[in-house]
C-alpha cells in the first residue's frame, strides 16, 4: 500500500496486503481445482480459465479459418466444449473482432500454456504499469499492491482482460506528457473495449492534447480497417448482431450478472426500475460524468489527478462496467498520491475504491442492492476537484519507500 506521511507504518501494511493475497490466492487454487471434474469442467458450470476460455477460442479459430463460427452461438459452444473435454454452460464473445486480430498470437499456444501466458503475463505488465505510477515505492510494495488488490482477483477469477486493459490505458495517459504520439497510438488499441475509451476524446480535447488524439483515432482507425481486410466485413455484422442478442440478456435483464456490475444503469435498473428509466439515469449521469471530466482536463491542477478523473468519470459514463474493470481503478490512489492530495481526501477517495470489488458483490448477494456507484463516486469528486484546481493541502512528494 501507499507509503506516505500520512500511513505511518507501511510495515503493517505489507502484512495486511501479504495476508489478503494468501486468502486470495488460496480461494484462487480452489477455484480451480473445482473446474476439474470433468475434463476442464466443473460438471457443466464453469471451466478452468472461465472467461479465457473465450479470449482463447476465438483467435484459435481465427487462426484455423473459422472465423466465421465466433459469432454462432452453437458452433462456437462445440468448439469451446471440445477443447475442454466436458460440457460446459454456454459462454460467449461479446468483443469486436479487432479483439481476435490483436491477440491472433496466442492462437499458437495450447489452451492451458496459453492460460499461463494471459494470467501472468496480465499481471506483470500491470505491476510494471503501478510501478510507473508510483515512483519512488519499494518494488516489494509495487508488486504487493499489483498482486493483492481485490480488483485484480476478481479479474484472474473470470479469466478476464482487466490487467491488460489497466496498462493500455494507464500507459498511455501517463506517456501523454513525453510521448504524445506514442500514447495515442497505444490508447487506440482501446477500440477493443470502447466502454474504457467512451470520455477521451473529450478528455484529450480539453486538454489540448491534439497529438494524441489525432494518433488515438490513427491507431484506432488502422486496427478496425485490419480487421475488415483479414476477416472481412461480415464478422462485423455478426458482431452487432450478437451485441443486440446479448444486450438485453446481460446488461436490461442480467439476472445472472448483475451482481458483478458496478454502473449507475445496473443500479437503478435493479432497485428496482424499468428499463428506459435506467437509461434516462445513465444518460443524465453520462452527461454530468462528461462535463466533469472536461471541467478537469481544463483545469490547472497536475497531469495524474486529470488521469484519475478519467478514470473514474468514465465508470460513471458507461452502462457497462464491471468489477474487474476496477482493476485500472487501482491506479487512481497513486495518481492521486502524486498529486499531493490531503491525507484526508486520498483515504475517502481511495479506501472505498479499493474495497469495491469485494464489497459490490457481497452487497448485492446479501441485500439485492448494487451500490457500486456509491463506492466510486468519492473518487471522482477528489479527483475532478485537484485536477481542476491544483489546491493540494499536501506538498507534492513522491512517496518514499519505508
Amino acid at each position: 500500500m501507499p507509503a506516505t506521511a500520512f500511513w505511518p507504518n507501511p510495515r503493517v501494511m505489507r502484512i495486511v496486503a501479504v495476508a489478503a493475497l494468501a486468502v486470495f490466492v488460496g480461494l484462487l487454487v480452489g477455484h480451480l481445482r473445482g473446474a476439474l471434474a470433468t475434463g476442464l469442467t466443473a460438471d457443466g458450470t464453469y471451466v478452468f480459465g472461465d472467461d479465457f476460455i473465450n479470449f482463447w477460442s476465438a483467435p484459435r479459430l481465427a487462426w484455423l479459418g473459422r472465423s466465421d463460427e465466433i459469432y454462432d452461438f452453437a458452433r462456437f459452444h462445440a468448439f469451446e466444449e471440445s477443447v475442454l473435454g466436458g460440457k460446459m454452460t454456454l459462454y460467449h464473445y461479446s468483443y469486436p473482432p479487432v479483439m481476435f486480430l490483436l491477440s491472433l498470437p496466442m492462437a499458437v499456444l495450447p489452451y492451458l500454456p496459453g492460460l499461463a501466458f494471459w494470467f501472468f503475463g496480465g499481471i506483470v505488465v500491470f505491476a510494471l504499469t503501478v510501478r510507473v505510477a508510483w515512483p519512488g515505492a519499494r518494488w516489494v510494495d509495487v508488486v504487493l499492491y499489483a498482486v493483492a488488490a481485490p480488483a485484480v482477483f476478481l479479474n484472474s477469477m473470470a479469466g478476464q482482460n482487466g490487467t491488460w486493459m489497466a496498462a493500455i490505458l494507464g500507459f498511455g495517459l501517463m506517456l501523454l506528457p513525453a510521448r504524445p504520439i506514442l500514447a495515442g497510438a497505444l490508447l487506440g488499441v482501446l477500440v477493443v473495449k470502447p466502454q474504457l475509451a467512451f470520455l477521451l476524446p473529450f478528455a484529450l480535447l480539453a486538454g489540448r492534447r491534439w497529438a494524441a488524439l489525432f494518433a488515438t483515432a490513427g491507431s484506432a482507425a488502422l486496427l478496425l480497417a485490419g480487421s475488415v481486410m483479414i476477416f472481412g466485413l461480415d464478422r462485423w455484422v455478426e458482431y452487432r448482431h450478437q451485441v443486440a442478442v446479448l444486450g438485453p440478456r446481460v446488461l436490461e435483464d442480467g439476472t445472472d450478472f448483475w451482481y458483478l456490475f458496478t454502473s449507475v444503469f445496473v443500479t437503478v435498473r435493479h432497485l428496482p426500475a424499468s428499463v428506459s428509466t435506467a437509461y434516462v439515469v445513465q444518460a443524465v449521469a453520462g452527461v454530468l460524468a462528461l462535463g466533469a471530466v472536461v471541467y478537469a482536463w481544463r483545469g490547472v491542477g497536475p497531469l495524474s489527478a486529470k488521469y484519475a478523473a478519467l478514470v473514474m468519470g468514465t465508470f460513471f459514463a458507461t452502462p457497462y462496467i464491471q468489477v474487474y474493470d476496477l482493476v485500472v481503478a487501482m491506479l487512481v490512489p497513486l495518481w492521486l498520491l502524486q498529486a499531493g492530495v490531503s491525507p484526508r481526501a486520498w483515504i475517502t477517495a481511495s479506501v472505498p475504491l479499493i474495497l469495491a470489488p469485494l464489497v459490490v458483490p457481497m452487497v448485492a448477494y446479501g441485500v439485492g442492492l448494487e451500490i457500486g456507484p456509491l463506492l466510486l463516486l468519492p473518487a471522482l469528486v477528489v479527483s475532478v476537484m485537484a485536477s481542476a484546481t491544483g489546491d493540494v493541502p499536501q506538498s507534492r512528494q513522491t512517496a518514499q519507500p519505508a
